[in-house]
């Protein structure tokens, strides 16, 4: 499916056209003539503009599979924060996140400097296991804009308000009171066409509707992450990760879980693509999971 989709020679209305199979190929949801895979996987307006009212749901296909991904994130998120949490706490709080690394008289700076970081970072519970920004709390909750997680009478989703007055929501935050630490993250889950205009988009929105509201006194973090259809990542996802503080094999496996979710949804989307009754549930996600 991947490759045939990527190589454009799946059976989309534009190809049954070319290749003399049908007569009037057109997309059974909107009614484009010669329709595109893309178009099919990601693009109808019909999708996008109508199946949510006319069948009263939550999510379109599109939003679904983005949702997905999401979820897929979010599980790994909240076990990295449960772990994080556990942790010990900082006896050295100020020392931890402010060193002051003094300089023996003898000119022996390399070793007195990285021996005094390697106490610090001891002192403060770090270690090969707590690093990045959350090694800076342990007291992180998360929140993610997933419809299933926010039925009444459980409270909408919506960005703290300590943090920003803003009617922006991104699809998740990441969040230490206690250290007024704030960690937003922005999927995008749609063709690969054009990753890094997307990427610059979401920066831009952020800077625009986020920044101008932020309260100066929280520490603000914004990551845009790529996720394509076709289950091709970005180096956004990796980067965002790493700064969070996963190890390169949870990286990996998140990577791989992602690309995965993304590829199977935009399949069911495929295969599917005649039904405007398309009902799917929340796909979930298993380590050693076969690639389509």
């Amino acid at each position: 499916f991947v490759l045939n989709g990527t190589m454009l020679t799946l059976p989309a209305p534009d190809n049954l056209w070319r290749w003399k199979k049908h007569p009037e190929p057109v997309c059974k949801l909107c009614g484009k003539r010669n329709a595109t895979f893309k178009h099919i996987i990601a693009k109808c307006p019909w999708v996008i503009h109508q199946e949510m009212s006319e069948f009263d749901r939550v999510e379109h296909r599109y939003k679904w599979r983005h949702n997905c991904v999401l979820n897929a994130i979010r599980r790994a998120v909240q076990s990295k924060l449960q772990a994080s949490n556990k942790l010990a706490r900082h006896t050295l709080p100020e020392l931890a996140r402010n060193p002051v690394l003094f300089v023996k008289p003898d000119g022996v700076s390399g070793a007195a400097t990285g021996a005094a970081a390697a106490a610090v970072k001891s002192a403060a519970g770090g270690g090969p296991k707590d690093k990045g920004l959350l090694s800076l709390a342990r007291d992180w909750s998360a929140d993610f804009d997933l419809p299933e997680l926010h039925v009444p009478p459980a409270q909408p989703y919506r960005f703290p308000p300590e943090v920003a007055i803003t009617e922006s929501r991104p699809d998740c935050f990441i969040i230490s009171r206690k250290e007024r630490i704030c960690i937003a993250v922005e999927l995008t889950a749609g063709t690969e066409d054009n990753a890094a205009q997307q990427h610059q988009r979401k920066l831009d929105r952020n800077e625009r509707d986020l920044l101008p509201g932020l309260d100066p006194g929280w520490r603000f973090h914004f990551f845009a992450v790529e996720v394509g259809c076709r289950g091709f990542l970005s180096t956004s996802l990796a980067h965002a990760l790493y700064k969070l503080g996963f190890s390169h094999a949870e990286v990996s496996r998140v990577k791989s879980q992602c690309a995965y979710i993304a590829r199977l949804c935009s399949y069911l989307i495929w295969t599917n693509c005649h039904r405007k009754d398309f009902h799917p549930s929340r796909l979930g996600v298993h380590d050693g999971a076969e690639s389509l």
